[in-house]
C-alpha cells in the first residue's frame, strides 16, 4: 500500500516531534511517586464512570445532542473495556517501576505516560501503527526505551487517550450546567415582562447578572442571546439585551464569532472523541508484540549475538531473554541497554575452558548462555548484581536437589517419628511393642514427608521453558527428520490401524522436511521365510504407496523398512536381530550407508532420502499433537540443549 503524501509529511511532523521531546530527558525514579501514579489513575478511572453516568443522566432531557457525544455514547462500550483492563493490570505496582521524568508542574511522573500524553495531544489523538512506530523510533535515537517501558506502553497510551475524552466529557457537562442557567434566568427574564415596571425588574436582574459574571462563559452569552432572539420579545427585553451585547463585545466577540467559536469547539470534540474510539479500537486488536519487536533496543542489541543464533529465535525464547535483563536491570540500576551489551561482550570474549585459547564454543559464544544459563552468574557479577536471599537459597537448591531433597524428606521422617513417640506415651511400653510401632510410625511420617517436600520443591523451584528456535518458515533440509514407528507385522487389521495413525501423525505435523517411516520386523519364527511373509509385507506396502499417492511430493514422504529375520543363538529361533533397539540401531546405519540386515531395497530408499539429521521414533499407538515434531527439532536445535 503506498502510503499518501500527506502521511509522509505527517509521519516526519511526528519524528520531528518525537526527536524534541528526547532531547532533554533527566531520568529518575521515586518509588513513592510510582504508588501515587496507580492512585492516582484508580481516580481518574473512578472520575470517568461518575462522568460518564452524569452525561447520560443530563441526557434524560430533551437536549440537542452533538455528534461527538452521540459517538461517545454509542461507543463507550470500547472505553469501557479500556478502563477496566488498565485497572486490572494495575493492581500490580511493580509494573510502574519505570524511569520517571518531571512534568511542567515539577512531579516525577513515569517517563512513558508523559511521551504517551504527549503523543496524543500532538497527533490529536489519532493513532496508529505507522505514528507509533515513527514517534518511538525517533525518540530512541536519543532516549532509548526500557523493556518495561515499551511493555506498558499500549496502556499509557490507552489513559492519556481515557484523560483526553474525560476533558471532552468534563466541557460536556460545563456546557449543560451553563445551558441549565440560562433557562432558569431565561424563565425569570419572562415572567418579569407578565408584571409591572418591566424595565426596572430587568435592570435589577441585568445588575445581579453583571455582578455575578464579571466575564461572560461564551456558551452562557451565546444560548441567552439565543434565547432572547427566538422569543421575540427583544423589544420587551432590550435592557438586558442591550448589556449582554455591549458586554461580550468588550470582550472582543458578538453573535457571529460565538456561533463560530460553539461550532469549532463541538467540530473538535466530535473529531478528539472519533480518534480517540478509533485508537482505542486499534489497541484492543493490535498484537503489541509484534509491534515492539521492530522497537525493541534491547533485540536490536542482542541480535549481534556472536552466534548469530539470536535472530532465529522463538519469541518466547527472547521474552525469556528479556525477563533476566529486566531483572539484573532493576536491582542494579542499570538501563537494560547496557546490560544487553554487557551479556553481547562477555560472548564475544567467551572460551571454553577446557580448549584452546584459539578455539570457541557455539554454546559459550552465544548470548543466551550468560542470560538464562551458568553463565547469568558471570554477567551478574559483571554488572554488580546481588542476588535475593531467595534467589541464593533456589540456586543452592538446584545445585544440591538430591541431597536436599533426600535430606529433607529424612529431617521431616525423623522429627515426625520423633513427635509419634514423644507424645504417644511410647516410654513406658516393652521393646515389642516400641518396635512395630517404630516401623508404623517411620512409614507413616515418610508418606508426610514426601507430600511436604513435594510441596515445598514446587514452590522453591519456579518453571522454566526450554529455549527454542522459529522454524515458522520450516524445518529446512539441513535439519531433515524422519518420525520413526517400530512395529511387528502382524495381520491387515494392525496393518491398516498403523498406516491410519500414521496419516494422522503427518496430517498433525506436515512440513516438507518431516518424513515418516515404519520399521517392520516380522514375528518370531522356526525359519528365516514363512509363507505368509510376502503377504504381510504387501498389505503395508499398498497402505504406504496409497498414502504417497494422497500426499504427493519430490522424495516421497511415507516409507517401510523391514529387517530379514537372522539366527538367534540364545533363543534358538529366528527374529529380527536386538529387537526394537537393533531395529533403531540399524536404521541409523543404514541412513549412514552402513551394511544392516534391511532388505537390499530400503538401501537405496533410504539412499532417497538423502540428509537426515534427526529420528524421532514414537510408539505405534502415540499420537504427535499440532506440529509437535516441529517443536521437538526447534528444541534441540537450540544451541544450550545440545549434549
Amino acid at each position: 500500500m503506498v502510503k499518501k503524501q500527506s502521511d509522509i509529511f505527517s509521519l516526519r511532523k511526528i519524528e520531528r516531534f518525537a526527536i524534541k521531546l528526547s532531547s532533554s530527558v533527566q531520568l529518575s525514579f521515586e518509588k513513592r511517586r510510582a504508588v501515587l501514579f496507580v492512585r492516582e489513575t484508580q481516580t481518574t478511572i473512578a472520575r470517568m464512570r461518575i462522568a460518564y453516568k452524569t452525561l447520560i443522566k443530563n441526557l434524560t432531557q430533551y437536549r440537542q445532542v452533538a455528534h461527538g457525544t452521540e459517538a461517545l455514547l454509542d461507543n463507550f462500550y470500547i472505553i469501557d473495556s479500556a478502563l477496566t483492563e488498565i485497572s486490572e493490570r494495575w493492581r500490580n505496582k511493580e509494573i510502574l517501576y519505570i524511569p520517571q521524568i518531571s512534568d511542567y508542574e515539577g512531579r516525577s511522573q513515569p517517563r512513558a505516560y508523559q511521551i504517551a500524553r504527549a503523543f496524543v495531544r500532538e497527533t490529536n489523538a489519532r493513532i496508529n501503527r505507522d505514528s507509533v512506530v515513527a514517534f518511538l523510533t525517533a525518540y530512541q535515537r536519543t532516549a532509548p526505551l526500557s523493556i518495561r517501558e515499551l511493555d506498558i506502553f499500549p496502556d499509557m497510551l490507552r489513559f492519556a487517550l481515557i484523560e483526553e475524552v474525560l476533558l471532552v466529557i468534563n466541557s460536556t457537562l460545563r456546557v449543560f450546567d451553563e445551558i441549565d442557567e440560562v433557562e432558569r434566568l431565561f424563565g425569570r427574564i419572562i415572567r418579569f415582562t407578565d408584571k409591572r415596571n418591566v424595565n426596572f425588574r430587568l435592570t435589577v436582574l441585568t445588575t445581579a447578572i453583571a455582578e455575578k459574571y464579571k466575564v461572560i462563559p461564551a456558551y452562557f452569552g451565546f444560548y441567552l442571546l439565543q434565547r432572547i432572539m427566538q422569543s421575540g420579545r427583544e423589544h420587551d427585553l432590550r435592557v438586558i439585551n442591550k448589556w449582554l451585547k455591549l458586554t461580550m463585545s468588550r470582550q472582543g466577540v458578538n453573535y457571529a464569532r460565538l456561533c463560530d467559536t460553539v461550532t469549532r469547539t463541538e467540530r473538535e470534540h466530535t473529531i478528539m472523541i472519533s480518534n480517540a474510539v478509533t485508537s482505542l479500537r486499534w489497541l484492543a486488536q493490535v498484537r503489541w508484540d509484534r509491534v515492539a519487536l521492530e522497537l525493541n533496543a534491547v533485540d536490536s542489541i542482542l541480535s549481534r549475538d556472536p552466534s548469530g543464533v539470536f535472530l532465529h529465535l522463538c519469541d518466547d525464547t527472547r521474552a525469556q531473554y528479556r525477563r533476566t535483563i529486566v531483572r539484573i536491570a532493576d536491582r542494579t540500576g542499570i538501563h537494560d541497554v547496557e546490560v544487553a551489551r554487557e551479556a553481547v561482550r562477555l560472548a564475544r570474549i567467551a572460551r571454553k575452558p577446557q580448549e584452546k585459547e584459539e578455539d570457541t564454543s557455539k554454546i559459550y559464544q552465544h548470548v543466551g548462555y550468560f542470560l538464562i544459563d551458568e553463565g547469568v552468574k558471570v554477567l551478574e557479577r559483571a554488572v554488580g548484581y546481588h542476588p535475593t536471599v531467595l534467589e541464593r537459597f533456589r540456586r543452592f537448591v538446584l545445585k544440591n536437589a538430591a541431597g536436599f531433597y533426600f535430606g529433607l524428606i529424612f529431617f521431616i521422617t525423623l522429627f515426625s517419628t520423633l513427635l509419634l513417640f514423644a507424645f504417644g506415651g511410647s516410654v513406658e511400653m516393652s521393646f515389642f511393642a516400641i518396635v512395630p510401632m517404630l516401623i508404623a510410625g517411620l512409614i507413616l511420617s515418610s508418606e508426610i514427608a514426601v507430600s511436604i517436600t513435594h510441596f515445598v520443591f514446587t514452590r522453591l523451584t519456579l518453571p522454566r521453558l526450554l529455549p527454542m528456535l522459529d522454524l515458522a518458515k520450516g524445518v529446512g533440509p539441513s535439519r531433515r527428520t524422519v518420525v520413526v514407528v517400530p512395529s511387528l507385522f502382524r495381520n491387515k487389521d494392525s496393518a491398516d490401524s498403523l498406516l491410519r495413525r500414521l496419516e494422522i501423525n503427518f496430517v498433525a505435523n506436515n512440513d516438507p522436511d518431516i518424513f515418516y517411516a515404519l520399521l517392520m520386523d516380522f514375528g518370531d519364527a522356526s525359519k528365516a521365510e514363512m509363507p505368509d511373509d510376502e503377504l504381510r509385507v504387501h498389505e503395508v506396502v499398498e497402505g504406504i504407496n496409497k498414502l504417497n499417492e494422497r500426499y504427493p511430493s519430490a522424495i516421497p514422504r511415507f516409507s517401510l523398512f523391514y529387517r530379514k529375520r537372522l539366527w538367534n543363538t540364545a533363543e534358538g529361533i529366528f527374529m529380527g536381530w536386538e529387537r526394537k533397539r537393533g531395529k533403531l540401531r540399524e536404521f541409523n546405519q543404514l541412513l549412514r550407508g552402513k551394511p544392516t540386515s534391511y532388505i537390499t531395497d530400503d538401501v537405496e530408499l533410504a539412499a532417497r532420502l538423502g540428509y537426515v539429521r534427526y529420528i524421532i521414533t514414537i510408539d505405534e499407538d502415540t499420537e504427535l499433537t499440532g506440529d509437535s515434531a516441529v517443536t521437538l527439532i526447534r528444541t534441540i536445535e537450540h544451541p544450550l540443549n545440545r549434549p
